[in-house]
């Protein structure tokens, strides 16, 4: 796993703040305060959430209201390159994963792509400093292993801790021969419980014979309630059937008088029948007479209504045909449209061929290759074409700098030359300061200035006829590019190119502005300077030879000096020259190394255009504007023949359909010469004919209607006289007399069988039965009956209260056995105190377990993976010490590790340096980090654990990074200048107050 890049949208100091490009070796310098423990906390924010408000982390929220929050990418060798964005939101903060195939996921997909590892862990196995593990002279092999595992599986020493606790819990349950513990404590007290109830074994005998003779005394009160309760029940029974009997008597009556009646059979409502069947069988007779005259009325109307044959015969066609009439004022349109666009299309064929200068058939133009593979050919020509533009400017830019520079050394050389003396004039001061002539230094000194004043009048004369020739040749010039670019802006304009035009404008008055500010000389300044320097001076000294003040030899000393000074300076100035010169040299060939790619980009340009046939007058037009104008081009002729086609089918089907309007027209007799007055006249003689049809439809449908009403109306006058026939049948009389008659028998049976059944309702509510009434019948039950079974109850009653006086005596006796210690109760509480000391028991089972367990797997880790980070760390040790120490030796048996030096001796951590020491922890952390998640492993990041190394030590712990760069990503922060000059300038990214914002 490798980050590639950093976007902060918002994050401590940092605004929109963008690191990108980070390599395998990525360095991060900047002083104190300047943002690298917020980058650092940045990283480990969006890959792990923001910190709570209840942590003590810091959040780093930004102070000016910018969006809190960022992004970064990365390449992940399951995923590929992978973007984790997280925003404030919830807690943590609201997080989104882009994966490169384009589906976006979540927290869980995070997780998972970070392999389960969260914050903890990976700021202890891949984040290091100088305060990760000062104690390591007093590390040893248990206390090792166990940080080693912790940190490789819990990302902290969280194993160390929780072994500790682990063993504190068990010490506070249990000890062999402690007091205090709670095991210690509820053991002691479940002995004393188990004597005490050795003793209350003989209370215990005694207490079972009450409690047989209580059980007895028990099943005895209750068969004495059983017996009560059949007593009450049967008494209860006997009472009830007492009270129902008149009812049963009342009963027995009404059946042998329906018995005598025998059955009748009429119809219910026999004479509500009858008469209801009558008053609707009268008028029902006089409607159907009336309704046999009205469909004679209606015949006659049928008879006069006629339509035509054909419209019916082909009225589906008619109807088809009129239904896509719209059609076909809508294909005319359509036909209409597209024409316009053919029209459109050729329009546009002709501006695309006229901006092209493309003069080719048109299907050559089809056959013109604008494939994919080109287009990507094209865009990465173009591409380069930019970035050989963007070299060019800084080539420009560098080119301009190298050659300012090394004019002004050229310039300050040839200024020292001007000051230094003549040899003849420096060995004249030499002579007269070594003969002490104050004479002979006035002299000379004055033969020095004349001939200082001389040769800057010639300098000054030849430099100021040449800066005249120049000005003239620039004023020349300026005149000629300004009528040139005057002339381009006119003739641009008038051919409508008005951004040429303008562009010739600016130029013109830019070359102005150029003359104007910079129209002097700086050297033709710098000589009359100097020229009323030298004057002055050569009559200051006139002055002082005419009062008879010579120099003194303080003053050739000092001219002396002042030569040596120059001299000085003019051999540091050549130094410099000649290292511009080399730079102005090397910014030479790349300018010519440009120009052979741009030779090489232009050509293969060029070949493309002449492919497709295209003559461009300049290099400088857009390929990629040419390919989308050749596409649309291509797009335009086929979209022109599309329509072209289109125009030929619906021209068809508009003359099929008008051909056949006017056949139409033609069949129904309808003497018309254009398909609108055929379409005008069938849709009135379908008209016609459809208001026939419907009224013809009409007078059917009421027919229809009239005959539907007279077979209701006969089938009604049957149904009714069937009903009166059944009414009789029913009755078994033959007229309505006799059904009259026979109806107030039926009357009267009906009343016998209602209080019957309301005899036989009152019975149903008792709660006896059928079997149980004749039973009871049978035993002659009466009051004497009852009187005997209250007489068995009182004495039931009087032995029930005998039992509950025996039974209270019992209970109070077994009472007073329990309230005196008894067996049950020490029982019990031994049980409770036993169960108890279970659970305390199953408690310490649990933290003895995890203990043994942790053990285990702390005694696994170092059987497998500690050996083989003891090795990798021992190479690690033997790189950065030169072979000095090549062994990690844990001791088994203390605490503490030795070291092996080459000889063979060994020395315990504490006996060797503080720099040996750290380099023995930075080769076991850099062991630990590399042998997790080797697959996808994170980032090493390093935060300034160098600091106390020597140079050479520096030196080889960083080529170890190097090294281990190759493998996985190293990401350095360092508030050390001297230590950037051991890595690449490419790889180091350097804070300061411009990167704050971007």
């Amino acid at each position: 796993m490798k980050i590639k890049e950093l976007h902060i949208y918002g994050y401590g100091k940092f605004e929109n703040k963008k690191f990108t490009e980070f390599g395998q070796l990525q360095i991060f310098f900047g002083e104190n305060e300047s943002g690298k423990s917020t980058v650092m906390s940045f990283i480990h924010s969006i890959l792990f959430g923001f910190p709570t408000k209840v942590q003590n982390e810091k959040r780093y929220e930004p102070k000016l209201n910018a969006k809190y929050g960022g992004k970064i990418i990365i390449l992940s060798e399951r995923y590929g390159e992978v973007s984790i964005e997280r925003v404030k939101g919830k807690a943590a903060g609201d997080v989104t994963v882009g994966f490169e195939n384009g589906t976006v996921g979540d927290e869980g997909d995070l997780r998972d792509l970070l392999q389960g590892i969260d914050k903890q862990y990976f700021q202890s196995v891949f984040s290091f400093d100088l305060q990760g593990l000062h104690g390591v002279q007093n590390v040893g092999e248990a206390t090792l292993a166990k940080y080693l595992l912790s940190a490789g599986m819990v990302g902290s020493d969280l194993i160390v801790e929780a072994e500790t606790k682990l063993q504190k819990e068990l010490d506070a349950r249990f000890k062999p021969s402690g007091q205090k513990p709670e095991l210690n404590v509820r053991l002691k007290h479940l002995k004393e419980l188990q004597a005490r109830l050795k003793k209350s074994e003989e209370e215990e005998r005694a207490y079972k014979e009450l409690q047989k003779t209580r059980s007895k005394t028990e099943d005895q009160l209750s068969k004495l309630k059983m017996d009560i309760s059949a007593n009450e029940e049967k008494l209860f029974q006997y009472q009830e059937f007492l009270r129902i009997r008149p009812i049963i008597e009342q009963k027995q009556i009404l059946k042998e008088r329906l018995d005598e009646l025998d059955n009748i059979s009429f119809p219910a409502d026999g004479i509500k029948r009858l008469d209801q069947l009558n008053a609707l069988k009268i008028p029902n007779d006089a409607q159907l007479s009336a309704m046999h005259k009205k469909k004679q009325k209606i015949d006659g109307k049928i008879a006069e209504l006629t339509i035509s044959s054909y419209i019916e015969a082909n009225r589906e066609k008619i109807a088809s045909t009129l239904d896509r009439t719209p059609y076909l004022e809508q294909l005319e349109s359509e036909k209409s449209r597209l024409e316009e666009f053919f029209r459109s299309k050729e329009k546009e064929k002709s501006k695309y061929k006229l901006d092209l200068f493309l003069d080719k058939p048109e299907e050559e133009i089809a056959g013109l290759d604008t494939s994919v593979f080109t287009a990507e050919k094209i865009k990465q020509l173009e591409q380069e074409k930019h970035r050989l533009k963007s070299d060019r400017l800084r080539l420009d830019e560098k080119y301009k700098h190298e050659k300012s520079n090394l004019e002004a050394v050229e310039t300050r050389i040839a200024g020292l030359k001007e000051k230094q003396l003549p040899d003849e004039e420096r060995k004249r001061l030499e002579e007269a300061y070594q003969s002490n002539s104050n004479e002979k230094f006035a002299r000379v000194k004055a033969e020095f200035l004349e001939e200082q004043i001389r040769e800057l009048k010639q300098r000054y004369s030849k430099l100021s006829a040449k800066e005249q020739t120049n000005k003239k040749r620039t004023g020349i010039l300026v005149i000629i590019l300004t009528a040139i670019c005057i002339a381009m802006s006119l003739y641009a304009w008038n051919h409508g190119q008005s951004f040429v035009a303008v562009a010739a404008v600016l130029f013109a008055g830019a070359v102005l502005l150029v003359q104007f500010y910079f129209k002097g000389n700086n050297m033709l300044e710098d000589l009359k300077k100097q020229l009323n320097e030298a004057e002055d001076k050569k009559k200051q000294h006139e002055r002082q030879a005419n009062s008879g003040q010579a120099m003194d030899l303080s003053s050739i000393r000092n001219l002396l000096q002042n030569e040596e000074d120059i001299q000085r300076q003019y051999i540091a100035e050549e130094v410099k020259r000649k290292e511009r010169s080399a730079a102005f040299d090397s910014v030479i060939k790349e300018s010519e190394k440009w120009e052979v790619s741009w030779n090489h980009l232009t050509e293969e340009i060029k070949s493309i255009h002449k492919k497709w046939g295209i003559a461009v007058p300049s290099t400088d037009y857009s390929t990629e504007v040419i390919l989308d104008q050749l596409i649309l081009l291509k797009q335009a002729i086929q979209e022109s023949d599309q329509a072209k086609k289109e125009i030929l089918k619906l021209d068809k089907k508009i003359t099929n359909h008008k051909e056949e309007l006017l056949a139409i027209s033609k069949e129904i007799g309808a003497s018309t010469s254009t398909w609108h007055e055929a379409l005008v006249s069938i849709k009135q003689l379908v008209a016609l004919d459809s208001r026939n049809r419907m009224q013809l439809d009409q007078i059917h449908v009421e027919r229809q209607q009239i005959d539907e009403e007279i077979a209701r109306l006969q089938s009604e006058s049957a149904y009714l006289s069937a009903e009166i026939g059944q009414l009789f049948e029913g009755a078994g009389v033959q007229n309505e007399e006799e059904f009259r008659k026979k109806a107030m028998d039926a009357e009267e049976q009906e009343n016998l069988k209602s209080n019957y059944h309301m005899v036989s309702l009152q019975l149903s509510n008792t709660s006896f039965n059928l079997n149980e009434l004749l039973m009871l019948s049978d035993e002659n039950v009466s009051k004497y009956t009852i009187e005997a079974l209250e007489t068995e109850r009182r004495e039931l009653l009087t032995r029930q209260s005998g039992c509950f006086e025996r039974l209270s005596d019992l209970k109070h006796k077994i009472e007073r056995l329990e309230e005196g210690g008894s067996y049950i109760r020490i029982l019990h509480q031994f049980h409770e105190e036993r169960a108890a000391f279970n659970e305390e028991a199953k408690e310490w089972a649990k933290y003895a377990l995890a203990k043994r367990m942790l053990n285990d797997t702390i005694a696994a880790f170092k059987r497998e993976r500690l050996p083989k980070v003891i090795e990798k760390a021992q190479e690690y040790l033997s790189f950065l010490t030169d072979g000095e120490y090549k062994r990690i030796i844990l001791r088994p048996t203390s605490e503490g590790l030795d070291l092996e030096r080459r000889d063979g001796l060994r020395f315990e951590a504490w006996e060797v340096s503080r720099g040996t020491a750290e380099q023995v922890y930075v080769s076991l952390r850099l062991a630990l980090a590399g042998s997790m998640l080797d697959g996808d492993g994170f980032p090493i990041i390093i935060d300034d654990s160098f600091v106390n190394f020597d140079r050479n030590r520096t030196l080889k712990v960083i080529r170890l990074l190097k090294k281990i760069s190759g493998k996985r990503q190293v990401i350095f922060f360092t508030c050390h200048e001297h230590l950037l000059s051991f890595f690449e300038n490419t790889s180091i990214t350097a804070f300061g107050k411009e990167s704050i914002q971007s």
